[in-house]
């Protein structure tokens, strides 16, 4: 990311951890054992309120400005 105004560059990526989701659905699919512990709902969720939110347009500019402004 580079702030525009300073010149300012700053190497920062969202990071969000859906393993949990991964893992379950490998269990799902038998790539892995297990039971799974929640439904597919659960898993919308953790999509919902992690993933989106970080990689969403409307939130990379507030992502950015954050970003720069724990760097200050």
């Amino acid at each position: 990311m580079k702030d525009l105004e300073t010149g300012a560059v700053k190497q920062d990526y969202p990071k969000v951890d859906i393993s949990s989701v991964v893992e379950n659905e490998a269990k799902r699919l038998d790539t892995i054992a297990g039971e799974v512990a929640a439904g597919r709902a659960s898993d919308r969720n953790v999509l919902t309120d992690e993933f989106v939110p970080a990689f969403a347009a409307t939130n990379l500019s507030d992502h950015i400005i954050d970003s720069f402004a724990d760097s200050q």
